[in-house]
């Protein structure tokens, strides 16, 4: 996702951690779930992807980025409130189209509950999404997201 140096990420950012270096992410998730034993975990990590039409935002312009980043960080907050999140926005791949892969740690690092089902299904965060595209509208934030697709990461 960052490349061999980082240089495939145009922009990144984080929900409930901190994150400065490619494998930071990892060793805060992994340190949340080794804090509450639950180092064996099937899932340690869900990975979802924002993916934007051009008639959406420009793939070229910088200030697309960050509204792009914007949202994600928005969804997260308002679909995984303490959860350690993790933002990384591209422009690569078969379409060049930008778009935000979203991990999301499967422990809590304040309940020490672990993702469920329900937590991360489409059923729940796909209006979650609606809701954070709105919040920015309000704001007055032109940005708006089609498609949203999810991914397990296993250990």
């Amino acid at each position: 996702m960052f490349g061999h140096h980082g240089d495939r990420a145009l922009g990144v950012a984080s929900v409930n951690c901190l994150v400065g270096q490619p494998g930071q992410f990892t060793e805060q998730v992994m340190a949340t779930h080794t804090a509450w034993g639950k180092q064996h975990l099937k899932i340690e990590a869900y990975h979802w992807v924002l993916a934007f039409g051009t008639d959406e935002l420009d793939p070229g312009d910088p200030e697309a980025v960050s509204k792009a980043l914007e949202l994600a960080s928005t969804m997260a907050r308002l679909a995984w409130l303490t959860r350690q999140t993790l933002l990384v926005a591209q422009n690569d791949g078969e379409s060049g189209l930008l778009h935000v892969h979203v991990l999301v740690g499967s422990v809590d690092p304040l309940t020490d509950r672990a993702a469920r089902g329900d937590d991360m299904s489409w059923t729940r965060v796909a209006p979650i999404q609606w809701l954070a595209m709105d919040a920015l509208l309000a704001l007055g934030h032109s940005c708006r997201c089609r498609r949203l697709r999810t991914w397990r990461s296993r250990g």
